[in-house]
């Protein structure tokens, strides 16, 4: 075989792995977009997810300070009734000792 034979023979592999190798890259190519796809929209999620947690968590403590306003005017209310019971038990006791008095 010539020299231009073996030349051209060995070009002609060296063609076929070229092609062979620009089809791998091109599926290559095709699985990096792919990935770089499913990267940006796992990111947006887990963006998503802390901004939800976020507002999820502003809202609790909003939650939390009205629960605190609440048990306040509710602590006030139970000491504005203790004092009127207290009151009420006094008149009946001041009742009673001068319907004791008047009877005596």
């Amino acid at each position: 075989a010539s020299s231009a034979e073996v030349g051209g023979a060995r070009a002609a592999e060296l063609e076929s792995a070229l092609a062979e190798k620009e089809g791998m890259l091109e599926e290559l190519r095709g699985k990096l977009s792919e990935a770089v796809q499913k990267a940006e929209a796992a990111e947006l999620a887990q963006a998503s997810a802390a901004s939800s947690a976020e507002v999820g968590s502003a809202r609790t403590a909003e939650l939390e300070s009205a629960l605190a306003d609440k048990e306040q005017v509710l602590d006030e209310l139970r000491g504005k009734l203790s004092e009127a019971v207290q009151k009420a038990e006094a008149a009946e006791l001041a009742q009673a000792s001068a319907a004791s008095s008047a009877e005596v």
